[in-house]
């Protein structure tokens, strides 16, 4: 998926940012460049990105897609949070952390454990 399939599907109702970009959303002071993206999206948005972006599955891929169940996904958009950017929404912070703890970077660890703690 290139930079601007990214965007735009990052700008879409029914998905979310993650992983590193949610987290320097959050304030964390991480590099965002040269690391896999994160989105959580809705199954029905899902099912349109062939007629949407040109999006091709690769495992060893930049951008993870994380598949949310249409019944889940009211609950999901319920605990996002907004960024700084109006047409962008983040996973809860939670969900961020895990995918951060996902990483090999100790420094995502780090970000992961003080977003869990900055909630309280």
């Amino acid at each position: 998926m290139s930079a601007a399939d990214l965007a735009f599907v990052a700008a879409q109702e029914q998905a979310l940012v993650s992983g590193v970009a949610a987290a320097i959303g959050f304030g964390e002071l991480l590099q965002a460049e040269g690391v896999k993206r994160n989105l959580y999206v809705s199954a029905a948005l899902h099912a349109q990105f062939g007629s949407l972006v040109a999006a091709v599955p690769d495992q060893l891929g930049e951008v993870v897609v994380r598949v949310v169940g249409d019944d889940e996904w009211g609950f999901v958009a319920s605990i996002a949070e907004d960024g700084d950017d109006p047409e962008v929404r983040f996973a809860a912070r939670g969900a961020v952390a895990l995918d951060l703890m996902g990483s090999g970077d100790p420094r995502h660890w780090v970000a992961g454990e003080q977003l869990v703690a900055s909630r309280g």
